[in-house]
């Protein structure tokens, strides 16, 4: 691809010069009407997306620029679909795989973009959605050129029927002319008459005779053709299939051996680093009535190849209750019906038997056994275990959030007086959610405690971290002495502030300072996916959005050492949040109001103006208040929330997110393959 100069400040274009658009003329839904701000935002949103795909997958590292596409590949059209008088969806069409066949997201696209690009004319090397199903296609459409019968120019011919030469004159002299004939001269007329007759039956039956057997022979040879053709179609297909195997397996290699970062794009656990959904959390499902579960595993449908929205997988939910209450069954939901736990706060319980407890200490057998036990009948046991059920996951929701469990140890060292011992890892089931170091999370803008409290200054709810290290801190058995509080674990989380700014741009504008390039430094791909959406959107043509990071006044005490893949900033950069000033997981606006109200994300759009996502979240301390059963993170996360709090005193650290979520899921909860839980 050829890279044209331009601006710094804006985006660099480029452009596919391969493709296979069709152009097709009558489709489905309505071509973007150009004077329409939502129309023309949403295609440069899908253009910068799709490029920076692109220049994820290919472009050199060092190349810190943003790009776009300067247009959709030839012959591919972005069209859109009104839902009603405000909200409207956007499809792009030109697959060969038909008029109908269209891509539904930048995401899904991007892809097959990627092989237009390469060197590659094989639809079977790309692994986009409609490939796969342009390919069955054209296979169907061979497969019945070969069955279709051979056509035959004439009818089959039978034996010639067999013609007798009439008599001469001169060997059929003609009777005498008599007025009347003798007795005699009658009957040997008669018998001429029966004998030619008899004759003429026998050549009629020897006629049809060789017919029907020319027939029998023809059908014969005819099934045995089509016998022969169908031996020979199965074979082709066999030979097909096993071609089709061999070549799945070499292309799966070569892709692998052409995107080594593959693994490390997507850790253990997560089907993308912006999507929302992750094995092991905590989440609210839609079954009737909205209850609480815990994601078992993400199974992608068949289409669907790493990278691609929550949307392309199905997900398997433990509903929460208690094991003692007998095994619920799991339930298969899709993103759709499902929300983040920090979405709702918990419901407080109800009844006296639960009251100023944790989950851990009620004694659930006896309390099941006499609630049951009471019952005057099967369908009112059934309703008093359902009600139980409801109580226990509420209480079993809060004893979750209020732990926590490490994944993946990275290395560990001990304090310079030897004191405590430093255990730095990779992830982190942080109460209903997991955390990898690479993703941001909301923190309180200043810490709670300890060295650097204030330094940042005021204090501002959208402030996100781009976790570099995870680190637990503890103290080392010789300065345990046998106290108890001395032992305890302090979590901490390393990083980088930023937060979104919308500021002015033009000629003679400088960016704010510490403005930072979307595409730059290694920040996340949740940051260029959230500022692509925001001035895709922007409706002011001199406004502009940027992540501007936040720096310390004075460096605080602490290590400095930056984990492997974080951004590439000055160590005086790096801050420290302790477990009680973290709120929660970072979400990119437009995938989480996706999910919680997608009419309102619209309404946003064509206004032009994203509003503050996490407004629409709680933070960590707030769904796990009163009632909760860990002793760490009941206070409020934001700024100033845990005051009164120090810093070492944590919550409960849990061995395993199997511990964690203890009797409160009935079946066994299974890390993902990958994942070292220490």
């Amino acid at each position: 691809m050829a890279f044209q100069q331009g601006n710094p400040d804006d985006y660099w274009p480029f452009t596919i010069a391969r493709s296979d658009g069709q152009g097709y003329t009558n489709l489905d839904h309505l071509p973007l009407d150009p004077n329409l701000v939502s129309d023309s935002a949403q295609s440069e949103r899908w253009l910068v997306i799709v490029a920076g795909h692109l220049q994820h997958q290919i472009g050199p590292r060092q190349d810190k620029r943003q790009f776009i596409l300067s247009e959709f590949p030839h012959g591919y059209e972005l069209r859109c679909a009104p839902r009603n008088s405000t909200q409207r969806d956007y499809y792009l069409y030109g697959h060969p795989a038909g008029a109908k066949a269209h891509y539904r997201t930048p995401g899904e696209f991007a892809p097959h973009a990627l092989w237009l690009m390469s060197a590659s004319r094989d639809n079977s090397d790309c692994f986009c959605e409609l490939c796969p199903k342009y390919k069955e296609k054209v296979k169907q459409e061979r497969s019945k050129v070969q069955l279709a019968p051979p056509q035959q120019n004439s009818q089959p011919r039978g034996p010639a029927p067999i013609s007798r030469p009439a008599p001469t004159a001169s060997k059929s002299p003609a009777p005498p002319q008599t007025s009347a004939q003798t007795p005699t001269q009658t009957r040997s007329s008669q018998y001429q008459q029966q004998q030619q007759k008899q004759q003429q039956q026998q050549q009629q039956q020897q006629l049809q005779q060789q017919q029907q057997q020319h027939l029998q022979q023809q059908q014969k040879q005819e099934q045995q053709k089509q016998q022969l053709q169908q031996q020979q179609l199965q074979q082709q297909q066999l030979q097909q299939q096993q071609l089709q195997q061999q070549q799945q397996q070499q292309q799966q290699q070569i892709y692998q051996s052409q995107q080594p970062q593959q693994t490390q794009l997507f850790p253990a656990g997560t089907t993308g680093w912006t999507n929302v959904f992750r094995v092991g959390e905590l989440v609210w499902y839609n079954h009737t009535a909205w209850r609480l579960g815990v994601v078992l595993a993400i199974t992608p449908t068949a289409d669907t190849h790493p990278g691609m929205p929550d949307a392309e997988y199905q997900f398997t939910l433990g509903p929460l209750g208690h094991a003692l209450l007998g095994e619920q069954p799991n339930v298969v939901k899709n993103c759709q019906s499902m929300r983040p736990f920090l979405t709702f706060s918990v419901p407080g319980v109800n009844g006296d038997d639960f009251k100023d407890k944790a989950f851990d200490q009620v004694n659930w057998q006896a309390l099941i056994a006499a609630h049951l036990s009471r019952a005057p009948n099967a369908a009112n046991r059934e309703s008093r275990r359902q009600q139980l059920g409801l109580e226990a996951s509420k209480m079993g929701a809060r004893a979750i959030n209020d732990a926590f469990s490490t994944l993946d140890l990275r290395g560990q060292r001990a304090t310079p007086d030897g004191s405590r011992v430093i255990q730095s890892y990779g992830g982190i089931y942080l109460g209903a959610e997991l955390v990898r170091v690479g993703d941001p999370i909301r923190v309180a803008s200043t810490p709670s405690s300890g060295p650097g409290a204030n330094d940042t200054g005021e204090a501002d709810a959208n402030v996100v971290m781009v976790v570099a290290d995870i680190q637990v801190v503890t103290a080392s058995s010789a300065a345990v002495e046998g106290s108890a509080a001395s032992s305890r674990a302090a979590l901490y989380f390393q990083g980088t502030l930023y937060h979104a700014v919308r500021h002015p741009t033009g000629p003679g504008i400088s960016h704010p300072a510490h403005a930072i390039d979307p595409a730059a430094g290694g920040l996340p791909a949740a940051f260029v996916e959230e500022m692509a959406t925001r001035n895709a959107i922007e409706r002011d043509g001199s406004a502009r959005w940027s992540w501007v990071q936040l720096l310390p006044k004075t460096a605080e005490a602490m290590d400095t050492t930056a984990a492997s893949g974080a951004p590439d900033v000055r160590p005086s950069a790096m801050v420290h949040r302790a477990e009680p000033d973290v709120h929660g997981r970072f979400y990119v606006t437009e995938r989480l109001m996706g999910a919680i109200n997608a009419a309102l994300l619209q309404s946003w759009t064509e206004r032009g103006l994203l509003e503050e996502a996490p407004a629409y979240l709680n933070n960590r301390g707030h769904s796990g208040a009163v009632g909760g059963g860990g002793t760490g993170s009941g206070a409020a996360g934001g700024a100033g929330g845990a005051s009164g709090q120090q810093a070492t005193v944590v919550g409960n650290r849990k061995p395993s997110r199997k511990a964690t979520l203890g009797q409160a899921v009935a079946v066994d909860f299974y890390a993902p393959e990958g994942v070292v839980e220490n």
